[in-house]
């Protein structure tokens, strides 16, 4: 399984080894009015009032229609307050560093967290044209992207992060 974490985009592919030859599978995601795209945004929308994070498209949009009231630049870490909640855009680039203005319990990781847990559950949800799971997470090799970065003691640490907050979302499968 390969993730491509992008800063304003992530994109899943996947090896169909059932296949002959095995083929790359590409991961499609909700997109609201349209057809699913081959990536989605990497963002988070956690509400004020509780409830599940949402994700990807549907970070930016409520219940029927698209968020509004996103003006609010806090931190100019992608971190911007909404009168429905906080939404966190560009988490690669401060894992690092932990900046990202008021965050969940757990910080700017759990973010993180939870964006791959969601990322995870997606490809486990993946199946063949026989209805069986496409990937098993527990045998899988997962390969992440990380930002090429010019300084080594910042790539270490953005891989660090990036690692143990993937690590952490997989304990769930």
């Amino acid at each position: 399984v390969g993730i491509d974490f992008g800063t304003s985009k992530t994109a899943v592919a996947w090896v169909d080894s059932q296949s002959f030859p095995p083929r790359p599978k590409i991961v499609t995601w909700p997109h609201p009015g349209e057809d699913d795209l081959p990536w989605m945004p990497s963002a988070v929308f956690y509400p004020f009032e509780g409830g599940a994070p949402r994700f990807g498209e549907a970070a930016f949009f409520g219940e029927r229609e698209r968020l509004t009231g996103l003006e609010a630049r806090l931190d100019g870490h992608g971190v911007e307050e909404a009168r429905l909640g906080t939404l966190y855009t560009g988490m690669k680039m401060h894992l690092r560093d932990g900046t990202a203005g008021p965050l969940p319990e757990g910080g700017l990781r759990q973010v993180a967290v939870d964006y791959f847990r969601y990322v995870l559950q997606r490809v486990k949800e993946m199946t063949t044209p026989r209805g069986n799971p496409a990937v098993n997470l527990q045998q899988a090799l997962v390969v992440i992207s990380l930002p090429v970065l010019a300084d080594a003691a910042e790539h270490r640490h953005q891989e660090d992060a990036t690692r143990l907050a993937a690590v952490e979302a997989a304990a769930a499968f």
